[in-house]
Protein backbone atom coordinates (compact mmCIF):
# COMPACT_ATOMS: atom_id res chain seq x y z
CA UNK A 1 0.00 0.00 0.00
CA UNK A 2 1.16 3.31 -1.05
CA UNK A 3 2.09 6.09 1.93
CA UNK A 4 -0.12 8.33 2.38
CA UNK A 5 1.19 12.13 1.23
CA UNK A 6 0.87 15.31 3.33
CA UNK A 7 -1.80 17.08 0.94
CA UNK A 8 -3.67 14.05 0.81
CA UNK A 9 -3.49 13.54 4.75
CA UNK A 10 -4.76 17.60 4.75
CA UNK A 11 -7.70 16.86 2.89
CA UNK A 12 -8.69 13.75 4.60
CA UNK A 13 -8.29 15.80 7.92
CA UNK A 14 -9.96 18.49 6.79
CA UNK A 15 -12.93 16.30 5.21
CA UNK A 16 -13.19 14.12 8.39
CA UNK A 17 -13.82 17.75 10.67
CA UNK A 18 -16.00 18.97 8.25
CA UNK A 19 -14.28 22.17 7.62
CA UNK A 20 -15.31 23.80 4.08
CA UNK A 21 -12.52 25.47 1.84
CA UNK A 22 -14.64 29.11 2.50
CA UNK A 23 -13.90 28.12 6.08
CA UNK A 24 -10.83 28.09 5.83
CA UNK A 25 -9.95 31.07 3.47
CA UNK A 26 -12.07 32.88 6.17
CA UNK A 27 -10.67 31.66 8.84
CA UNK A 28 -7.10 32.50 8.28
CA UNK A 29 -8.11 35.61 6.75
CA UNK A 30 -9.09 37.48 9.45
CA UNK A 31 -5.65 35.42 11.17
CA UNK A 32 -3.42 37.54 8.20
CA UNK A 33 -5.49 40.37 9.14
CA UNK A 34 -4.82 39.96 12.94
CA UNK A 35 -1.03 39.66 12.26
CA UNK A 36 -1.21 42.05 9.25
CA UNK A 37 0.60 39.45 7.65
CA UNK A 38 -0.87 38.24 4.08
CA UNK A 39 1.34 35.56 4.42
CA UNK A 40 -1.36 33.46 6.61
CA UNK A 41 -3.73 33.78 4.10
CA UNK A 42 -4.76 30.61 2.43
CA UNK A 43 -6.91 31.04 -0.65
CA UNK A 44 -9.49 28.32 -2.07
CA UNK A 45 -6.45 27.72 -5.19
CA UNK A 46 -3.71 27.62 -2.62
CA UNK A 47 -5.55 25.24 -0.52
CA UNK A 48 -6.13 23.09 -3.51
CA UNK A 49 -2.41 23.26 -4.35
CA UNK A 50 -1.38 22.19 -0.70
CA UNK A 51 -3.72 19.01 -1.15
CA UNK A 52 -2.36 18.70 -4.34
CA UNK A 53 1.26 17.93 -2.55
CA UNK A 54 2.91 21.78 -2.71
CA UNK A 55 4.56 22.12 0.24
CA UNK A 56 3.08 25.56 2.09
CA UNK A 57 4.81 28.16 3.87
CA UNK A 58 5.28 28.51 7.56
CA UNK A 59 3.17 30.79 8.04
CA UNK A 60 0.56 28.72 5.80
CA UNK A 61 0.80 25.87 8.26
CA UNK A 62 -0.09 27.90 11.03
CA UNK A 63 -3.07 29.26 9.63
CA UNK A 64 -3.78 25.44 8.28
CA UNK A 65 -3.44 23.82 11.84
CA UNK A 66 -6.16 26.98 13.71
CA UNK A 67 -8.50 26.20 10.37
CA UNK A 68 -8.23 22.48 10.88
CA UNK A 69 -8.00 22.45 14.60
CA UNK A 70 -4.71 20.66 15.60
CA UNK A 71 -1.62 21.84 16.83
CA UNK A 72 1.39 23.24 14.22
CA UNK A 73 3.28 19.88 15.63
CA UNK A 74 0.23 17.65 14.35
CA UNK A 75 0.25 19.33 10.98
CA UNK A 76 4.49 18.87 10.76
CA UNK A 77 3.85 14.95 11.18
CA UNK A 78 3.13 13.95 7.78
CA UNK A 79 5.82 16.09 5.95
CA UNK A 80 8.06 14.13 8.37
CA UNK A 81 8.94 16.64 10.84
CA UNK A 82 8.41 15.47 14.00
CA UNK A 83 8.89 18.27 16.90
CA UNK A 84 9.10 16.11 19.82
CA UNK A 85 12.23 14.58 18.27
CA UNK A 86 13.73 18.22 18.41
CA UNK A 87 14.54 17.51 22.24
CA UNK A 88 16.84 14.49 21.21
CA UNK A 89 18.45 16.73 19.22
CA UNK A 90 18.70 19.75 21.79
CA UNK A 91 19.96 17.13 24.07
CA UNK A 92 23.19 16.40 22.36
CA UNK A 93 22.75 12.95 21.29
CA UNK A 94 23.50 12.04 17.28
CA UNK A 95 20.54 11.59 14.96
CA UNK A 96 20.72 8.02 13.78
CA UNK A 97 23.75 7.38 11.47
CA UNK A 98 25.11 10.71 12.36
CA UNK A 99 28.71 10.35 13.28
CA UNK A 100 28.75 12.89 15.87
CA UNK A 101 25.75 14.80 17.84
CA UNK A 102 23.76 17.96 16.15
CA UNK A 103 24.70 20.48 18.77
CA UNK A 104 28.46 19.66 17.61
CA UNK A 105 27.61 20.07 14.03
CA UNK A 106 26.02 23.69 14.93
CA UNK A 107 29.17 24.88 16.68
CA UNK A 108 31.68 23.80 13.93
CA UNK A 109 29.30 25.43 11.01
CA UNK A 110 29.46 28.63 13.28
CA UNK A 111 32.86 28.76 13.96
CA UNK A 112 34.02 26.54 10.97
Amino acid sequence: MKPMTPGHWIRELRERRMVKTREVERITQAIADTKGNPDFYISHSTLAGIEADSIPTIHKLYSLAVALRVTLGELLLPFGIDLVALTTFRSGRSEPGASFPVSTQLRHERHG
